[in-house]
């Protein structure tokens, strides 16, 4: 019996969705790679072309192959809109995004394009917040990759939002009641962004207008300063590395505030206020604390940015003490997590 391509593409599909539902993964990506190849018969732009990439990506991401993952979709990228026939791609983009972040770092051309084609679905759907949303993950992107004048452009942009810009949805940030009140969420986590990389590159100017943003958003969200985390943290870390004026006192609040922080990535962040509220009376020591939150970022591979920034602020506040191996350390990580923003 005669089977066309698209008939061979749908039965390595069924029979992949089959094997990986009796446990055999590696039964199911044999049959995903021979969907895959049937698939290359099809017309760029086919259905199941798409569906067969999505799905040896989900398979690889579900196994911890982020990088292989990302390659599976690469050449549909390459579509306007890759999503139009696997719309539930949406939602996987900020978790494989993450998982290729914490384990192969920046930079990367494909994940760039991802957010690109996930922004402008969004936007295609009517769903702005969304499309913010997608620009801002791209943010985080860029600033660890050291474009702080892509941060600043989407920083500027997103710092010219109001409630209009959303209307009545049809998506709205879980922290929001409605579409149009998600701005101030948007302009928050924006703000946050810009101030990791404005403390990393010492770029006080980026830092100031981040500050202004991430104020403004905090008073128009309604957001209770002393005792929000992730609006303490970046000003106080901030303010505290570059020895500016904290009229607020907000460092002592996120020093006090640390130790309370319940969230998957917490120890990181309560070892690194400890770390700096040690810096303050025994620099010595707080230097020896970081390298422990160092060590902690590698092991748990909770983002090379931070083992990174761990391991160069611990050499500065050992002057003639610190270890060569330190900073040689962090020169090798961020060459190959392409991480620029340090230099």
């Amino acid at each position: 019996m005669f089977r066309t391509a698209a008939n061979r593409v749908e039965a390595a599909l069924s029979d992949a969705r089959d094997r990986r539902a009796s446990g055999d993964a590696a039964g199911a990506e044999a049959a995903l790679q021979v969907a895959w190849e049937s698939a290359q018969a099809l017309e760029d732009d086919h259905p199941l072309r798409q569906v067969a990439a999505w799905r040896r990506a989900k398979l690889a991401h579900d196994a911890g192959d982020s990088a292989r993952a990302l390659a599976a979709l690469e050449p549909v990228l390459a579509h306007p809109d890759p999503f139009s026939h696997y719309p539930r791609g949406l939602d996987a983009c900020q978790p494989l995004a993450r998982s290729y972040w914490d384990q192969h770092g920046y930079g990367a051309p494909v994940l760039r394009m991802l957010w690109d084609r996930y922004a402008a679905r969004q936007l295609a759907d009517g769903d702005r917040y969304l499309h913010w949303a997608g620009r801002v993950q791209l943010a985080w992107d860029l600033a660890a990759a050291g474009d702080l004048v892509g941060v600043r452009d989407t920083l500027e942009q997103v710092a010219c939002l109001a409630p209009s810009s959303f209307r009545a949805g049809p998506t709205r940030d879980p922290r929001a009641h409605d579409a149009p009140s998600s701005v101030a969420w948007l302009q928050l986590d924006m703000a946050r962004t810009a101030l990791r990389a404005a403390t990393w590159a010492a770029d006080n100017e980026l830092g100031a207008l981040a500050v202004e943003l991430m104020e403004d958003g905090a008073e128009e969200a309604g957001l209770q300063r002393d005792e929000a985390f992730w609006f303490l943290e970046p000003i106080g870390l901030y303010r505290w590395r570059g020895g500016l004026s904290d009229p607020e006192d907000y460092t002592h609040a996120w020093w006090a505030a640390a130790p309370r922080l319940t969230h998957g990535r917490a120890p990181l962040h309560r070892a690194l206020a400890a770390a700096e509220q040690t810096a303050a009376t025994d620099p010595l020591g707080a230097a020896a604390a970081l390298i422990a939150v160092a060590d902690l970022a590698a092991e748990r591979r909770w983002g090379p940015e931070w083992e990174i920034d761990a391991l160069l602020r611990a050499a500065r506040l050992a002057g003639p003490r610190a270890e060569p191996a330190w900073t040689q350390r962090a020169a090798d990580r961020a060459a190959a997590y392409g991480v620029g923003v340090f230099t």
